[in-house]
This record gives structure tokens, sequence and C-alpha cells, in this order.
């Protein structure tokens, strides 16, 4: 598994279904979710029906522009 398979929600799709792997990413990508979504609830609000959409794309661009996802990544996705 590439480690960058735990950020990208499409590269998370394709691992194997039922694998560890797969399992991880998912727990990853939630995490992430909540990292995004638990201090702006109202973006979920705006992005219905669970903010998914506007995470899974973010995170795409972020791989694709090797963007950190460190402390800066709030900033990163309101400059998105």
């Amino acid at each position: 598994m590439n480690p960058s398979d735990l950020l990208v929600p499409s590269a998370a799709r394709a691992l194997p279904a039922g694998s560890k792997e797969r399992a991880l990413a998912r727990l990853y990508l939630r995490q992430v979710w909540h990292v995004v979504f638990d201090p702006c609830p109202g973006l979920v609000a705006a992005f219905p029906p669970d903010g998914t959409a506007l995470l899974d794309a973010f995170l795409e661009h972020a791989a694709g522009q090797r963007l950190s996802m460190r402390w800066s990544l709030h900033g990163q996705l309101l400059f998105w």
C-alpha cells in the first residue's frame, strides 16, 4: 500500500474491498473529515448530505498539488 492511499479518496476506494488497507484508509479519511467539519458544522449543511463531496474533491486536489495536511489544512481548504 502506498501511504498516499490514506489521503486520496479515489485511491482508497481502489484498495481491495474488505482488506485491512482499505479499512485503515477509511478510518484515516474519516478522521480528516472530523478535523475539517467538527470545528465548522455549517460546512456540512452547505454541502449535503454529509460534506463528503467537498472533502473528497479537496483531498484529490491537495494530493495533486502535494499540499501539506498538517496545521495549515483549514487555510488550504479555504484558499481552494
